[in-house]
């Protein structure tokens, strides 16, 4: 018992000799090991994102105050509707009325560094209608309606902070503080 107890320790041995004496290892210089650090360390790595972090955060607030497009458009809206109507002799007739629309919207803002905007908003809106009267021998009434607006606008915010500019002087903030940290 002694014996095998002994040629297994032995075996354990060898095998451990044999798996450490298979591990190279590596002679790192003082550049390298400083260059490890500084690219491929986790706090590095934890800097440069949040880094980008509040670069994104800043662009969002700087590209609030460029001037913006808006374009809505409401594609056709068919509505068809039958109602009965009862004749005096006890049979219905059904009348059939449909419509179909059709809008559009498009607006250009111009946000201002006082925290307001300036706008110019034109919509488009147009309405087909037309009913089939069954009671007066099938006669069809159609009409077309369009109608156009256009508008300008001004928005200024009097008694409230400029929230877009305390906005960005905050992302800018956070942005040179990052980038600070990043960089010492």
């Amino acid at each position: 018992m002694i014996i095998k107890n002994r040629k297994m320790l032995i075996r354990i041995l060898f095998i451990t000799i044999s798996i450490v004496s298979t591990i190279q290892g590596r002679v790192l210089t003082y550049d390298e090991a400083i260059n490890i650090a500084l690219h491929e360390s986790y706090s590095i790595k934890s800097f440069q994102q949040d880094k980008l972090a509040s670069q994104f955060y800043f662009n969002f607030y700087r590209a609030m105050f460029k001037p913006r497009i808006d374009f809505g458009l409401s594609l056709p809206a068919w509505n068809e509707m039958v109602t009965p109507i009862q004749q005096p002799d006890g049979l219905p007739v059904y009348n059939s009325t449909g419509s179909m629309q059709f809008s559009g919207d498009l607006s250009f803002t111009y946000m201002l560094p006082t925290g307001g905007n300036l706008a110019l908003s034109s919509t488009i809106y147009r309405d087909n209608l037309s009913a089939i009267l069954a009671s007066q021998d099938y006669k069809t009434l159609k009409t077309n309606k369009a109608y156009s607006r256009l508008g300008i606008s001004f928005n200024q915010p009097i008694f409230t902070a400029n929230k877009l500019r305390e906005n960005l002087r905050e992302a800018k903030y956070l942005y040179e503080h990052s980038s600070s940290r990043f960089t010492r």
